[in-house]
């Protein structure tokens, strides 16, 4: 049964990977557009790439499987979603830590935790995302889970070390937490249990650092040019500033009412995962005290507390099948059956049904573009640049020229293509015309279009383009003069 259930989680992971679909401007901006750029040689950087505040371990861990599906399937899709199906793969990792977590007290609670993260719409949404966040936390759990063990050996803590230390390198952010999970597993046996988890991390550290020199960088100094960038200066309230209390609203947004389930659920599990718990919490309080807050900054606690009330459901499942006289049967598959209803609830509401395929209609036009013959500049809406997929999904060697809505008609000669909602045909003018609309999706609630939309639309005007006079609109030159 853990075989099909393993399937079954495969299958949704691949579905939800194989998605034209975006959910945060990371997923093009910082990874896959750097991966592609490597690969490809060519491609926007944006200022943490200028500034080197990133490192290149994620962008590179994508352009292997880039360069597979490009070479199996030229002319497809195969380039981007084989990257992101092999993380969706890699997130199977917190099915076995959820088992591992719950098997310290049974099969039972083993199995409903694993059945749980196999079916839970979170875990599913995320792994086949490429940020850091969800491949961070699917090496994370797993090193956790081997810090459980009480009698785990040498070689299991040292690969909990290093396990660790490549998701900080992932997610530094997450750091404090993992750091809070080792002493609390490690502390009262230094020399048996701390000291090889902290030489499995020295080892994850030496590959980070090759990979920094191998990328002409110094080592570990995008480490502290983030922290200078996002914490010193404040760059990251560029993007939004949110009160210390805010994710409890995000997870009010995402969980729904069944944030009350969660939470009963995790009172007759606290006392055997109190740790687990605390790091939880602890995770969240150090994302608390940044400004700059998104419901994926805490994915590490929200993952972590949805496998602990799976397993506190099993303790209220035994306790009603106790009270009522229910079949053996009940302890497993009540739980599981709660849990699954629940989440196919919260995976097909308001705003969350419109995620699986958020800004599809964006990103599918900008691959239309890539194929057009004689396309020769792609003109866009200035703050679309991510959530069109950039060169990502243009996937052609051809200009992206960045335009402010008023200086579309002055620009024009600088582009033949260009994508935007159904209400842009009147700032580009009679010369360009509609060749392909589709539905908007994630952009229908966008702030970034000033005017209601219904549909993306890819324009085309006759002729070839002039891009003299217009080289500041180039997106690199763009993004050098805006240092975004």
């Amino acid at each position: 049964m853990v075989a099909v259930l393993v399937i079954i989680a495969a299958a949704l992971r691949l579905w939800s990977a194989a998605q034209p679909a975006l959910f945060a401007p990371d997923e093009t901006g910082q990874y896959l557009e750097q991966a592609h750029r490597w690969l490809f040689g060519y491609g926007a950087v944006p200022w943490e790439y200028r500034y080197g505040m990133r490192n290149w371990i994620l962008p590179l861990l994508l352009t292997g499987p880039m360069a597979a599906g490009e070479a199996i399937a030229p002319g497809s899709l195969l380039y981007l979603i084989l990257p992101k199906a092999v993380g969706a793969m890699a997130s199977l990792s917190i099915l076995w830590a959820a088992y591992e977590i719950g098997k310290r007290i049974s099969q039972a609670h083993a199995f409903v935790a694993l059945a749980v993260v196999a079916v839970w719409f979170e875990s599913i949404f995320f792994a086949g995302r490429p940020l850091s966040e969800p491949l961070s936390i699917a090496v994370i759990l797993p090193a956790f889970a081997l810090l459980l063990r009480a009698e785990a050996s040498q070689r299991q803590l040292i690969a909990a070390g290093f396990l660790i230390g490549v998701g900080i390198l992932l997610r530094f952010q997450f750091g404090v937490a993992a750091g809070v999970f080792v002493l609390a597993t490690c502390w009262q046996s230094p020399r048996v249990r701390l000291l090889p988890v902290i030489i499995g991390g020295l080892i994850a550290m030496i590959v980070g650092a090759v990979v920094d020199i191998a990328m002409g960088m110094t080592p570990f100094a995008w480490l502290a040019t983030n922290i200078y960038q996002n914490v010193i200066i404040n760059r990251s309230a560029d993007y939004g500033l949110s009160g210390p209390w805010a994710y409890f609203g995000e997870l009010d947004a995402w969980w729904g009412w069944g944030r009350f389930a969660i939470l009963a659920c995790l009172i007759p599990a606290y006392r055997a995962n109190k740790v687990l718990v605390w790091v939880a919490m602890v995770n969240i309080a150090v994302h608390m005290a940044i400004g700059h807050k998104e419901y994926r900054f805490i994915l590490l606690s929200a993952t972590i507390l949805m496998i602990v009330a799976a397993i506190g459901s099993v303790e209220i499942a035994k306790w009603l099948s106790a009270r009522f006289h229910w079949p053996a049967w009940s302890v497993i598959v009540l739980p599981v059956a709660l849990w699954g209803a629940l989440s196919l609830h919260l995976a097909l509401r308001e705003p969350m049904v419109d995620r699986w395929k958020g800004f599809s209609g964006s990103l599918l036009a900008m691959r239309d573009a890539g194929k057009v013959a004689g396309a020769c500049g792609v003109g866009i809406d200035a703050p679309l640049l991510w959530y069109e997929g950039a060169h990502t999904w243009l996937h052609r060697d051809v200009p992206i020229v960045m335009l402010d809505r008023s200086e579309m008609t002055g620009a024009k000669a600088a582009f033949n293509l260009a994508i935007g909602p159904d209400t842009m045909q009147s700032s580009l003018g009679r010369d360009f015309a509609a060749i392909v609309c589709r539905p908007a999706v994630s952009e229908l609630n966008s702030p970034l279009y000033s005017a209601p939309a219904t549909k993306v639309c890819l324009y085309q005007r006759k002729g070839g383009c002039d891009i003299k006079g217009h080289e500041n609109r180039r997106v690199n030159a763009w993004l050098r003069a805006r240092d975004q």
